[in-house]
């Protein structure tokens, strides 16, 4: 991928990665909102919500099926987050560390919610604790552009830094 030069394509970039950063956080807000729905449904009996008809698909499977399928459904909104994060700091940094900080901070983040969730359904025999919150808490970061903007932040005021030190 090419290296964004000029002012007018870097604000250009800017603008549709903020739009896709936006759209695709809408998305998936929406799509838990609606599967979160269909769980109520199928466990109480009724919901007072309307169902998009995407979400019928899911209708044939049990609760306990597509409350597991949420997982799955997190790791694939994930690594579109990291997608996408990938290619924000690839549009705008030409420095690979910054794509290896974004690798290891995800897979360390990953590891902690992993092991945050273990320990919770360990110890307390449920995921519904603090760590189950904590765990969220730690996907929600990397389901974001926190972190490609941290990253873009600071190599640009390391690159700035050395700069004026030179």
């Amino acid at each position: 991928m090419l290296i964004i030069k000029s002012k007018k394509h870097k604000l250009i970039t800017a603008i549709i990665l903020i739009a896709l950063f936006g759209v695709l956080g809408y998305m998936r807000e929406s799509f838990f909102i609606q599967i979160n729905n269909l769980m109520y449904k199928k466990y109480y009996g009724h919901t007072d919500l309307p169902m998009p008809a995407y979400i019928q698909i899911f209708n044939n499977f049990s609760y306990t099926t597509i409350y597991l399928m949420k997982y799955v459904f997190t790791l694939l909104w994930t690594f579109l987050f990291f997608t996408l994060n990938y290619i924000a700091i690839m549009s705008f940094k030409k420095q690979k560390r910054t794509n290896l900080w974004l690798i290891c901070i995800y897979a360390g983040i990953s590891l902690i919610a992993v092991i945050s969730m273990l320990y919770g359904y360990l110890a307390h025999s449920q995921l519904q604790d603090s760590e189950y919150s904590f765990s969220k808490w730690l996907v929600g970061v990397l389901q974001s552009p926190f972190i490609c903007l941290f990253l873009l932040l600071t190599e640009t005021l390391n690159t700035n830094t050395k700069n004026n030190l030179l």
